[in-house]
């Protein structure tokens, strides 16, 4: 019978970057969940425009919540 153990931690997924597109030029532009999660801007690369992230209904929060309960049930389930 072979054991194994798994511990660990996810890295923060406030890090993690995602690509958005310029509502005025449609250049794509890195914004981290960090940024969504704050309701902060960002600014586009291609026209300099200042772009509002806006969180729609929590969408991004129960995203990340989601994903926060399905690896620490991963990590449950090796235990």
């Amino acid at each position: 019978m072979i054991k194994v153990t798994v511990t660990g931690r996810m890295t923060s997924l406030g890090r993690r970057e995602i690509e958005i597109p310029c509502p005025r030029c449609n250049l794509h532009t890195w914004v981290s969940f960090a940024q969504i999660l704050r309701r902060d801007f960002a600014i586009c690369r291609g026209c300099h425009a200042n772009i509002f992230l806006d969180d729609y209904m929590g969408a991004v929060r129960n995203a990340v919540r989601r994903i926060d309960r399905a690896f620490n049930a991963l990590l449950r389930s090796f235990s």
